[in-house]
């Protein structure tokens, strides 16, 4: 809001939308929304309406209410104008800016085509490879199996739906060419390489060996319509090193997609210029090759063949060669394998245990761990926002239902940041919020905790700090009624749990540790009750081994 100046909020409304997924009144959201949402109502002179955008009415009470908000906010600047007037000086600066960096686009455009006009001379007439081999890389939603369609000429998405946890292969004959490509999983854009799941850097690494003898290109898939900032091009730098040293950036063209989004600028080299040092560090790492591509346009072969055109003129720069450390990399898929015998063994033998009739389980875990998620999972929602809704909880929120012949009562709870490491600020409201949550909860006497973790997550020092500061003071005492529950299960892609408990971090390794090493897997994509049963039992049976125990 800054940037359109101080003026900005005397013609200023906050709506809130998705009003279908809010539970309770507004104000009271609006009371428990923390400082940051108080500081902007006060900045707006505490102006706000909201919309169910569900509601197809158009002329529906909520909307008349808005432009009646609109009315009374405009009779009140009569004085000084009713319009809001831009600040010239503002736009004289972003235009400055624009002009800039379209001159820097032009002159980057000139550059790299005389670069590579001078080395077709010096190469001389070459034939189109028959066969080109590629593998595709980059952070999750980069837009990887789109690409994918793209380059096999695909029209309608063969792309499976949902994130890609194994790699896929998919080939085909398309503008002359013998077409191969090897889709892989993705990393978090912002997170380093030791944050990534070791199942997902083998996954990733071992890629490299499915078009043997090796890709000709690897194509490095960067978002055109996301800001890219130092930590994406760390986080880039750091997990492109997992595929060998500095040689793989001979083999390199970054790819950029969403380039649609671009608007009238519409070209990979204005968004470089744009982005600046970050980006351009790893232009300059890949000789100055990149390629925009518009995957909502997927009938356009013009864009493919000029992609195809530019690896082709790589491998031609690279001898004929195709990235050949690739073969370091052909017996790895072989040692992907479950190396989880060892906590195998330690999980308690089963024990016959009754079936409760009530069930009280108290959710626990950082943010966007899947609390919620499973919440309706266990309710029998399949993971769909039917009892809980995601989001950013500020209290807690407790369901019911009737689930494999017991009533089940679910409790999902506020969630901390996962990687705030303890020397950091605190964040008091974020931190209150959670210690009264957790407290609450336990004072409802839960039968059973599930510490909730994501599955496709290494967690580190820093993540084991973060949990241990806000559970170990309060859950001293009911570490025997405590469970890990592992989520996201779906990106395990039919590994073992204990493959992933192998390479998950000590972190998780001490928090099993401490609650016996119980845990389970759920996957909140799945519509299969046999998950929830499974749990089910598992409590049961942990509550039944702590009857036992007291006996003796």
């Amino acid at each position: 809001m800054g940037l359109l100046g101080l003026d900005v909020w005397s013609h200023t409304i906050v709506v809130f939308t998705r009003a279908d997924r809010r539970f309770g009144v507004l104000e009271e959201y609006i009371k428990q929304g923390g400082a940051a949402l108080q500081w902007v109502l006060r900045k707006c002179d505490h102006r706000y309406g909201v919309l169910d955008n569900k509601e197809k009415a158009f002329g529906g009470s909520q909307v008349t209410e808005l432009l009646g908000m609109i009315e009374e906010m405009l009779a009140g600047e009569e004085e000084s104008g009713i319009r809001y007037e831009v600040d010239r000086g503002l736009v004289e600066e972003v235009e400055g800016l624009r002009w800039a960096r379209q001159q820097g686009a032009r002159l980057r455009l000139r550059k790299v085509q005389a670069e590579r006009e001078s080395r077709r001379t010096m190469m001389g007439n070459r034939s189109p490879l028959a066969k080109i081999r590629m593998v595709l890389l980059g952070h999750r939603t980069a837009g990887k199996s789109a690409s994918a369609d793209s380059i096999l000429g695909l029209n309608e998405s063969a792309t499976l739906v949902g994130r890609t946890t194994r790699c896929q292969v998919r080939h085909a004959r398309h503008l002359g060419r013998e077409i191969k490509v090897v889709d892989t999983p993705g990393w978090w854009a912002n997170a380093s390489v030791e944050d990534t799941g070791k199942l997902v850097k083998e996954e990733m690494v071992s890629g490299l060996a499915l078009c043997p003898p090796g890709p000709h290109a690897l194509l490095l898939v960067v978002r055109a319509d996301i800001a890219f900032p130092e930590q994406f091009g760390r986080s880039v730098l750091e997990h492109m090193s997992l595929m060998g040293g500095e040689d793989v950036w001979k083999h390199t063209v970054v790819l950029f997609t969403r380039g649609d989004y671009l608007g009238e600028e519409g070209s990979g080299e204005y968004f470089i210029e744009s982005e600046g040092g970050a980006l351009q560090q790893i232009i300059q790492r890949c000789h100055q090759r990149y390629h925009l591509f518009n995957n909502r346009n997927r009938g356009d072969g013009g864009q493919v063949e000029a992609l195809l055109e530019k690896v082709e003129e790589m491998v031609a720069l690279n001898g004929g060669r195709c990235y050949e450390k690739a073969q370091v990399y052909r017996g790895m898929r072989k040692q992907i394998r479950a190396s989880g015998t060892f906590w195998k063994n330690r999980v308690r033998k089963r024990s016959k245990a009754p079936c409760l009739e009530e069930l009280t389980i108290l959710l626990l875990g950082h943010r966007g761990s899947g609390k919620s998620s499973s919440g309706n999972t266990l309710l029998g929602g399949g993971g769909r926002a039917e009892h809980f809704q995601p989001g950013t909880l500020r209290t807690n929120v407790q369901r019911q239902g009737q689930v494999e012949g017991r009533r089940v009562t679910s409790i999902d709870t506020p969630g901390w940041h996962m990687f705030r490491p303890p020397g950091e600020a605190n964040h008091p409201p974020e931190e209150a919020a959670v210690r009264r949550g957790l407290t609450e909860g336990l004072s409802l006497g839960p039968h059973c905790i599930l510490v909730c973790l994501r599955a496709d997550v290494t967690y580190g020092d820093d993540s084991y700090r973060a949990a241990e500061r806000h559970l170990l003071p309060l859950l001293d005492g009911y570490w025997n009624r405590t469970l890990v529950l592992v989520t996201h299960g779906e990106c395990l892609a039919g590994r073992a749990a204990e493959q992933y408990i192998q390479g998950a971090g000590q972190g998780l390794w001490a928090l099993l540790e401490k609650c016996s090493n119980r845990y389970h897997v759920l996957c909140n994509k799945s519509k299969d009750g046999t998950q929830v049963r499974e749990l089910l039992l598992k409590i049961e049976e942990m509550l039944a081994g702590n009857c036992l125990e007291k006996r003796q």
